[in-house]
């Protein structure tokens, strides 16, 4: 097993010697520069922080420190354990804003120091562990993304670039604060993320249509249309029966979208017929990527629109078929709509790189 390395910061010589008594097992880097301290954790990636707040230093002053290592990104990776010289209840709670993980007041016994230690180290190994596990599950997830649109693009190459490109509309839209204050409950940039690659699945439905409507070159009958529709619950109760194995925030969004993108904000689309706010947000945000793509594209049945007349559409239609708060973000960011459609014609696996 790897010796565990714990870097301590402001930790007079007194108290140094008994952390080392305490854990002769561990190996120790001490610091009185909290400048040093700073690149050695950077170069180091320690196991633990130890840190004692200077003496002089009052309030939430004396975590500065812990401070500029969340502004660096390494306080949420290292636990960091104080061992203050205050018993103070304000003190404390400053040390805890600040970042801390573990609070120690001096004096106290090795065993105690040896405890909480240990207590912060296996706390260290776990975090890396989950991190390490939701590395392997991004990393499934994008391989899943990867081969659901490259079986989609063998089945009917329009609907592979589709999907693609309303997966960056979608993005884009996301990236706008106002649209995730807007989601209900707000949305986190994580979540915001989950959806955009969740928007990939909202035609997988369509992999159980026949290859003869999809690739029909005239208009669809009645009958076909609604064959057609069907998508939506196709890709909805699959979507449904991959939550119950496995839910995530991910697949929740994916099933929402491909039920429910046909729908409309006055109630008129399909499946149920739902309406403004009963139509989930996500699906929302998807409809209007949807159309614009499918409006901006060559399809077997038609020819593509302009983007001035997509955006048209989509705008004549605010209100009616789209949701306004939706409508009014994709008119500020209609330059980079166009450069996508522009720029994403041709379908490729490796477009889902930067999703």
């Amino acid at each position: 097993m790897q010796t565990p390395l714990i870097v301590s910061i402001g930790i007079p010589q007194k108290l140094a010697a008994q952390v080392q008594r305490a854990l002769p097992h561990c190996y120790f880097i001490h610091h009185a520069s909290e400048d040093a301290a700073l690149e050695d954790i950077a170069a180091q990636a320690p196991r633990i922080i130890l840190f004692a707040p200077p003496r002089r230093v009052q309030g939430n002053r004396r975590y500065l420190f812990l401070s500029r290592l969340g502004e660096l990104g390494l306080a949420a990776s290292v636990p960091v354990i104080v061992l203050s010289d205050i018993a103070t209840l304000a003190d404390k709670k400053n040390a805890f804003s600040a970042g801390a993980t573990e609070y120690l007041v001096q004096p106290f016994t090795n065993s105690e120091l040896a405890v909480r230690i240990c207590a912060g180290l296996d706390a260290h190994d776990c975090r890396q562990s989950v991190l390490q596990l939701n590395l392997r599950l991004s990393r499934a997830k994008s391989v899943f993304l990867k081969g659901t649109a490259a079986l989609m693009a063998m089945k009917d190459a329009e609907t592979g670039g589709h999907i693609v490109r309303v997966a960056h509309y979608t993005k884009i839209l996301l990236e706008d604060a106002a649209i995730r204050n807007y989601y209900p409950g707000g949305l986190t940039r994580q979540d915001a993320k989950e959806l955009s690659r969740a928007a990939t699945l909202h035609d997988i439905g369509k992999i159980h249509l026949p290859d003869s409507l999809l690739q029909k070159p005239g208009p669809l009958t009645s009958e076909e249309f609604t064959i057609v529709k069907t998508h939506t619950l196709y890709g909805g109760e699959l979507l449904r029966n991959l939550r119950q194995i496995s839910d995530s925030t991910f697949l929740r969004f994916a099933e929402e979208i491909a039920r429910a993108h046909h729908e409309n904000w006055n109630g008129t689309g399909y499946p149920y017929n739902l309406q403004g706010e009963e139509i989930p947000c996500s699906a929302r945000i998807m409809a209007v990527a949807d159309v614009y793509d499918a409006t901006r594209t060559d399809r077997v049945y038609k020819s593509a629109w302009p983007h001035a007349q997509s955006t048209q559409y989509i705008m004549d239609n605010s209100g009616i078929l789209f949701d306004p708060t939706v409508t009014a973000c994709f008119y500020k960011h209609l330059d980079i709509f166009k450069n996508i459609s522009d720029n994403w014609q041709n379908f490729t696996v490796g477009s889902f790189v930067s999703i």
